[in-house]
């Protein structure tokens, strides 16, 4: 792309993605039962510019698969103080080569579930300072604020924006040392931070964080880990609890007196789940029955191209949390394999047990979860209806 160095903002936008405030009832109610889950509306199709556009339709997702290179303004991003896209050199200018600023690109949809995420960052070009993050499970609505720019990254609130702490996390490419007191380890390193840019999770010593070259990025958030590959290297790998209470995702920087450009470019996020197809009470519609803790609620769940059921363990599988019936001394599973749509691919039906209280009169969807063999998730919808007991 070529390099222009004095912005201005223009675009066009071509996705659909429904942001968070636009989630529906069935949306929320999972929420209520603890299931952060986001609503997404899809059908894809390819254009001449080879951009996936997302129109409106109807299915939930944990995370969509999204790329952006910024080629055009997708309407995907909410732009903070100094951040825009660059509609010239397409690319998102986070902050420019000036004194006292900050910036964020925040994505317009939460992200809660496992993902992997990849972009271009380019830090430089300036007197030195202050950094770049990649920020994800972030609380979003805060403003850093002078003069706290600079150490903040924009990670951190004001007031004393670098050490006032605002839950989320972070990969950080820090190009400015703040002194000991700011828990900097260096002037230059990339990062695992959480909550504000001093609590350090773990962290290398990197000069890539301001030769002002483009540098690729692979961010791997996993049930439990996190890890960080900088050109295909491994830099950060990191595990332990992930507090997901929150889904903002997006990039900060920021300037002090010192200075940098930082700029992004070609982001995209996929999930580490996948979504399977699934029939509650094959073959009745509406999935009605009785939520009163007897017998077993079926479901069908069907193989395709893509997926070969005999890879999914059936020990790990739940419906709304009720898990799947055993019987006999040894515990067997009532799990059966059977072509149910007649589509020449093999489906698993699996008998749940039912567990009294699990819905309500007013449930009308139910969540199957569980995971592959070799620990990849999947997840399911399909409607419900219950009848008074």
């Amino acid at each position: 792309m070529a390099e222009v160095m004095t912005p201005t903002p223009s675009g066009v936008g071509v996705f659909c993605w429904g942001p968070s405030e636009n989630r529906g009832d069935v949306t929320m109610a999972f929420k209520e039962r603890g299931k952060r889950i986001m609503k997404r509306f899809v059908s894809t199709l390819s254009v001449s510019l080879g951009i996936m556009v997302l129109l409106c339709g109807g299915a939930f997702a944990s995370v969509p698969s999204f790329t952006d290179d910024f080629s055009t303004d997708t309407g995907q991003w909410t732009y903070r103080s100094s951040a825009y896209r660059h509609a010239g050199s397409e690319y998102v200018i986070l902050t420019p080569n000036a004194a006292w600023r900050w910036g964020q690109a925040w994505l317009t949809q939460d992200v809660f579930e496992p993902f992997r995420a990849s972009f271009r960052y380019r830090a430089g070009g300036g007197s030195g300072a202050d950094g770049l993050v990649f920020m994800f499970n972030k609380k979003s609505d805060y403003s850093p604020r002078y003069p706290d720019y600079g150490g903040s990254l924009g990670f951190s609130a004001s007031p004393h924006a670098s050490r006032t702490p605002v839950p989320g996390y972070g990969i950080e490419f820090d190009n400015y040392y703040n002194g000991g007191g700011y828990g900097d380890p260096s002037q230059r390193h990339i990062a695992l931070i959480k909550d504000q840019p001093g609590n350090h999770l773990a962290y290398k010593n990197d000069n890539r964080t301001e030769d002002y070259k483009w540098h690729d990025v692979e961010v791997i958030v996993d049930e439990s880990s996190v890890e960080v590959y900088v050109d295909g290297g491994l830099v950060i790998a990191w595990s332990g609890v992930i507090d997901r209470t929150y889904g903002g995702m997006g990039f900060s920087a920021a300037t002090g007196a010192a200075r940098n450009w930082h700029i992004i470019d070609d982001f995209h996020i996929e999930s580490l789940s996948i979504q399977v197809a699934i029939d509650i009470k094959p073959g009745s519609d509406p999935n009605c029955f009785n939520n009163n803790g007897k017998g077993a609620v079926p479901v069908a769940v069907f193989g395709s191209e893509e997926l070969n059921v005999a890879d999914i363990d059936p020990a790990t599988l739940t419906l709304e949390g009720m898990p799947v019936k055993s019987v006999g001394k040894k515990g067997r599973l009532l799990a059966h394999f059977e072509d149910v749509d007649l589509d020449g691919y093999v489906d698993l039906v699996v008998q749940f047990q039912d567990v009294d209280g699990t819905f309500s009169p007013e449930s009308v969807e139910a969540m199957l979860e569980g995971s592959l063999y070799d620990g990849t998730a999947i997840y399911g919808y399909d409607a419900v209806c219950t009848v008074p007991k």
